[in-house]
């Protein structure tokens, strides 16, 4: 059995003592599901932040409006530690799991934190595993994101993913993939 369970994608980390959101998008849990299905769909859903060996704390969780899981992380959650993430329901009357073991992790100081620069005195939503995906169509760049590109007072403001950094040169903005 592998106890080190590890999902390819950087571990969220953020200092103890902060209450904070874990959003996951429909499509990182389960890609192969059809456009229009998402958590929505699971009956009895629970959340669970999990810890080597076999600790359980339940967190609470909602679904947000477009079908995603928004998963809260409360100060309570304090050993300094790496926590996954499990959910539990049913689909259609079949038992349903999903788990990842290295979510995210509780650090002593504020300077080893992962979201720098993201910090507010209000509870903060990290958007997990997040892509930014561009596409042309025609004339128009089309981007794709749930919580890494958003306009702000007519701004546009993109922020590099897991999976894409992004860099200025001369007056074009480049998007390098690097699955």
């Amino acid at each position: 059995m592998n106890m080190n369970c590890k999902c390819k994608r950087e571990t969220l980390t953020v200092p103890r003592g902060n209450d904070f959101k874990v959003h996951l998008c429909r499509k990182d849990v389960a890609p192969g599901n059809s456009n229009g299905m998402d958590f929505r769909a699971i009956d009895n859903l629970e959340a669970f932040a999990t810890k080597e060996p076999g600790m359980r704390l339940p967190l609470e969780h909602k679904i947000s409006a477009d079908g995603d899981i928004v998963i809260s992380v409360n100060a309570e959650i304090h050993k300094l530690s790496t926590y996954g993430i499990e959910m539990t329901g049913t689909y259609h009357g079949h038992n349903w799991r999903w788990k990842c073991c290295e979510v995210f992790r509780l650090s002593d100081c504020s300077c080893e934190s992962t979201v720098k620069g993201m910090e507010s005195f209000d509870v903060e939503t990290y958007y997990i595993w997040d892509s930014l995906d561009f596409d042309i169509k025609d004339d128009t760049m089309l981007v794709t994101s749930d919580g890494h590109a958003d306009i702000v007072d007519g701004t546009l403001i993109l922020q590099a993913t897991d999976t894409t950094d992004l860099a200025i040169e001369g007056d074009a903005i480049v998007a390098i993939t690097n699955d």
